[in-house]
C-alpha cells in the first residue's frame, strides 16, 4: 500500500533515529536533528491567553473588551505506531488563581444568573496526532462549551480562539540537521474535529458540534542554544500568517468565526528530550463573528442594538490582539 507524504516522512525519521541519529547533537557537529519523543510521564503545563478585542462599529469604534484565561494542563505523549505520537492535553484547572474559590463556582453577570462555570471542562482531554517532526495528522476532542443561554447556570469553556492557539504553539521541524541561523517554512492546513458531547453535572449531556479549519504559513529560524531551567533548549523564533474558519453549535445555537491574522513569537525546545518547554506568541486577528439568536451590534463604544434572528446574525468585524504563554510547569528556572 502506498504511503502518504506524512507517513513516509515519519517512517524515514523513525529509521534515522533507530540508525543512531537519536542524540540531540550530531557527532560531526554539523547540526541538530529536532524531533518529538514519547514522554515516560505526564507533565504539567501552564497556559495563559490574554485577549483584547474591539468591534468595528458604525459610528466610531466599539468597546474594548479584554479577558484572560489561565489554564492548567497535563500533557502525555504516547507512541501510536507507524512513527506517530499522540499529544494528549487534559484540563486540570481554569481561571482558578485570579477568580478564587467562590467566583470560579458561580460568576455573576449584571443581569442575573451566571456567565460561566468553566470548571465543568476540568478533566476532559483533547488529542493531537503528529508524526515525529510535528506534522499534524489529526486534532480532536479539545473540550469547549458555548454559553447555554436558556439555563440559569450558563456554561462556557475557553473562547473559540483557543483552537488556533493550540495549532500555533507546537512547532513543526524539517527532516534535516539544523544549525544556528538556519530557517525553514511550514505551510499547511489543520482540520479540528469536534469533541464528543460531554456529560455535565445536573444538566445531562450537552450537544456540542465543532467544525474548524486553521491554515498556517509560518517561517521558523533557529536562533541559539540556551539553558531554560534544567533543560538545554533550542531557541527558535517564528512569524507568519494564519487563518481560521469555524463554527460551534450547542443547544443554545451556533457561534461562527472567520478570520485572518499575523502571528510571531519564540519557543524553546529541549532537543535531547524531544520536548516543548516554553512558547510565547503575539497575534493580531481580523475576525468576522456571527451567532444564532440574540447578538449585539455596536453603533459606537457606548451604544449597541440587540438583534434577534432565527438564523446567524450579520457578521460583526472584531480586531483582536492576543498574547499567549505556554510553559512547562516543572521547568525549574534558576
Amino acid at each position: 500500500m502506498e504511503k502518504s507524504g506524512g507517513d513516509l516522512v515519519a517512517c524515514v525519521v523513525a529509521f534515522l533515529i533507530f540508525a543512531g541519529w537519536g542524540s540531540a547533537q550530531a557527532a560531526s557537529g554539523d547540526g541538530t536533528l529536532l524531533y518529538y519523543r514519547p514522554q515516560p510521564q505526564t507533565l504539567p503545563y501552564n497556559l495563559s491567553i490574554t485577549t483584547r478585542s474591539q468591534a468595528v462599529a458604525l459610528f466610531g469604534p466599539g468597546p474594548q473588551e479584554e479577558h484572560e484565561d489561565r489554564i492548567r494542563l497535563s500533557q502525555k505523549v504516547e507512541k501510536m505506531g507507524e512513527g506517530f505520537l499522540d499529544i494528549a492535553l487534559t484540563v486540570d484547572g481554569i481561571n482558578v488563581e485570579e477568580l478564587g474559590p467562590q467566583a470560579r463556582q458561580l460568576h455573576l453577570n449584571p443581569r442575573g444568573g451566571s456567565t460561566y462555570r468553566r470548571q465543568e471542562i476540568i478533566g476532559n482531554t483533547g488529542h493531537t496526532l503528529i508524526n515525529l517532526l510535528g506534522a499534524v495528522k489529526e486534532v480532536k476532542g479539545i473540550p469547549h462549551f458555548g454559553s447555554v443561554d436558556f439555563h440559569p447556570q450558563n456554561l462556557a469553556g475557553p473562547l473559540l480562539g483557543i483552537y488556533p492557539v493550540l495549532t500555533l504553539v507546537y512547532p513543526q521541524f524539517p527532516m534535516r540537521l539544523l544549525k544556528k541561523g538556519d530557517s525553514w517554512k511550514i505551510k499547511d492546513e489543520i482540520t479540528i474535529q469536534s469533541a464528543e458531547a460531554l456529560p455535565i453535572r445536573g444538566l445531562g449531556t450537552l450537544k456540542h458540534e465543532l467544525s474548524m479549519t486553521v491554515k498556517r504559513d509560518l517561517d521558523y529560524t533557529l536562533i541559539d542554544y540556551v539553558q531554560r531551567g534544567k533543560y538545554q533548549t533550542v531557541h527558535i523564533e517564528f512569524n507568519g500568517t494564519f487563518s481560521v474558519d469555524g463554527e460551534m453549535v450547542t443547544e443554545a445555537g451556533g457561534d461562527y468565526l472567520d478570520g485572518t491574522g499575523r502571528s510571531s513569537g519564540e519557543l524553546y525546545f529541549a532537543a535531547a528530550e524531544g520536548l516543548l518547554v516554553e512558547v510565547l506568541i503575539k497575534s493580531k486577528l481580523n475576525e468576522q463573528k456571527a451567532k444564532d439568536g440574540n447578538a449585539a451590534h455596536w453603533f459606537n463604544s457606548e451604544v449597541s442594538m440587540a438583534v434577534f434572528w432565527g438564523q446567524p446574525t450579520a457578521a460583526v468585524t472584531w480586531l483582536t490582539d492576543q498574547d499567549v504563554h505556554l510553559v512547562l510547569a516543572d521547568r525549574e528556572d534558576e
